[in-house]
């Protein structure tokens, strides 16, 4: 279609960045034509585009000015300006000073609870409600630093939203409520939640079997009742679905994504389960106690993080001494058609760094799991591993 190798990928992650932004408006049917029809339409208007661009020059053929003879441009910034504007304004010192000290010093809810002799739920409810009035202050901070440090503000800045490589910051990406929250979102929980759109969508996009998600969920099933049981990212809820009607066990949703939660709280009322917890967290520090779950399951999260390695280790933190991890992630390696993907969902920031199959065991094992199975299955990798007893 496009008789250019270079060409061919940039027009797969177009296409694919089309499809993402745009399944809301997909009807049921031929998932592949659908997909046809986006990549033939995407592909018109780029040589259309083209065909109206103006002729393009090499600076070879411009005449030689001061500026470009000495290497130089008359555009750029200096060191002294950027480093000004690196420092925090004003208002986000302001902002940050008025943090609860769980945040700024890093201090699990627990040992705030034990200082000011306080409940737990005491301290995590005020410290969500601090941050919500911050959220939704009137004269909201405007950070320019390059790592802003606190995780959940609302930052427009695309300084702040930026890392190396062009790639922005997960924890912003998905925290707020943002397009690629709500609709993106919505999309894959739209997909995954119905097992017949699922397995197409799986194979076509990452050629994977999607019925080895589904058999790892129901592990869930399988636990006693009293057993503790911590799901992040919980997403919309899909693992939900892994319970049994009769199951008694202490379930947590975690989630950074304040949408997630809210459909992950709908998916839990459809079950008719009202004992399930919901708590807004940051995976890489989450407010759980040591040895506290018996069981996580943490399905398509991994690869979304900016650091998955941290947030393997934050969650074997949390695990109970032969406690299981059951989850899986996105990898590279697979094959071109699925890292093509990778890198067009990397360029909108719903992905992270990610790994692969390798890179995934590695995380595993330098948490001081042992891992017990891990089956790639296209480039989604499935994974079980237990801590140390």
């Amino acid at each position: 279609m496009t008789r250019n190798s270079s060409d061919a990928e940039d027009l797969v992650q177009d296409q694919l960045i089309r499809a993402f932004t745009g399944f809301s408006g997909y009807q049921h049917g031929n998932l592949h034509a659908w997909l046809m029809t986006i990549m033939t339409n995407t592909a018109i208007n780029t040589h259309r585009s083209r065909q109206r661009r103006p002729t393009e020059v090499l600076t070879a053929d411009l005449p030689k000015s001061p500026t470009i003879r000495n290497g130089g441009s008359s555009h750029r910034r200096c060191p002294e300006k950027c480093l000004l504007e690196s420092v925090p304004s004003d208002r986000t010192l302001t902002a940050l000073r008025q943090l609860p000290k769980a945040d700024m010093e890093g201090l699990r809810y627990s040992k705030v609870a034990d200082i000011l002799g306080l409940p737990v739920g005491t301290v995590m409810s005020g410290i969500h409600r601090a941050r919500q009035r911050l959220r939704h202050s009137p004269h909201p901070p405007t950070c320019h630093a390059t790592q802003c440090a606190w995780s959940n503000c609302q930052v427009d800045s695309p300084t702040v939203r930026h890392e190396s490589g062009g790639m922005a910051d997960q924890r912003l990406i998905w925290g707020d409520r943002s397009v690629v929250d709500r609709i993106g979102g919505a999309a894959y929980d739209y997909a995954v939640e119905r097992e017949w759109l699922a397995r197409p969508s799986g194979l076509a996009l990452w050629g994977t079997d999607t019925r080895v998600l589904y058999d790892s969920i129901r592990l869930i099933g399988d636990l006693p009742d009293g057993s503790a049981v911590l799901d992040v990212p919980c997403g919309g809820g899909l693992a939900l679905r892994g319970l049994r009607s009769d199951q008694r066990v202490r379930y947590v949703a975690a989630d950074i994504s304040t949408d997630m939660l809210a459909r992950a709280r709908r998916r839990a009322a459809d079950l008719g389960r009202d004992d399930i917890e919901f708590t807004e967290a940051d995976i890489e520090r989450m407010p759980f106690d040591d040895k506290e779950f018996d069981l996580c399951v943490s399905f398509s999260g991994l690869h979304c993080l900016p650091d998955p390695a941290a947030a393997v280790r934050e969650i074997t933190r949390c695990l109970k001494p032969g406690g299981r991890l059951v989850g899986d992630s996105v990898v590279r390696g697979a094959g071109l058609r699925q890292d093509l993907a990778i890198r067009a969902f990397r360029r909108v920031g719903v992905f992270g760094a990610g790994g692969t199959v390798d890179e995934l065991r590695r995380w595993l094992t330098d948490a001081g799991l042992t891992v017990d199975r891990l089956h790639p299955s296209g480039a989604v990798a499935h994974f079980t591993a237990t801590a140390a007893r």
